[in-house]
């Protein structure tokens, strides 16, 4: 039963837990403790090796044009994944954003933002590949017009920013 045809559902769940469980104690044999989400990914294979394409002097590499040429090469040799007792197909391995030696081009310094990253408690995320990423729990909560009243309010309340009427959900005349 190779393929997983057959197996009674008691028995495919348990055989699914165990085959997570393992996966997850070779995961933390290999990397360490993880105070994070698990994201489901495996481990490499064991011979497995590809090094990042720098694009800049630090060794690392930044912008859409380096992304995109790392991404690329990463998936044209990134190890297929299949196992049929497995609760999912085409599990992936790495995380792009950590192969990276530096996350942020040290030329572009934000010292000036630090102090305001401190006074109200901000993680900056600046330099991370999600830093662009919204809080989908305040999208969800206010709702496309009211995150637009939100930003437009937030805007007039800054020195230089002008103050405009929110346009997203409203129809054009």
């Amino acid at each position: 039963m190779r393929n997983g045809r057959g197996i009674p559902p008691r028995e495919r769940i348990d055989r699914l837990r165990e085959k997570k469980l393992q996966q997850t104690r070779e995961k933390l044999a290999k990397r360490g403790y993880m105070d994070e989400d698990d994201y489901g990914t495996v481990l490499p294979p064991p011979d497995f090796h590809w090094e990042i394409i720098p694009n800049h002097p630090y060794g690392s590499f930044f912008g859409a044009s380096g992304w995109a040429r790392n991404f690329r090469s990463l998936m044209e040799v990134h190890p297929v994944y299949v196992d049929p007792l497995d609760a999912l197909v085409g599990r992936w391995m790495f995380f792009l954003s950590r192969m990276r030696p530096v996350g942020w081009p040290p030329e572009f310094d934000y010292a000036h933002l630090r102090p305001e990253q401190e006074k109200y408690g901000i993680v900056s995320g600046i330099g991370s590949d999600s830093h662009f990423t919204p809080d989908y729990r305040i999208g969800l909560e206010l709702g496309w017009g009211g995150s637009s009243r939100r930003s437009a309010a937030s805007a007039g309340s800054k020195p230089g920013i002008p103050r405009r009427t929110p346009s997203i959900g409203r129809r054009r005349r």
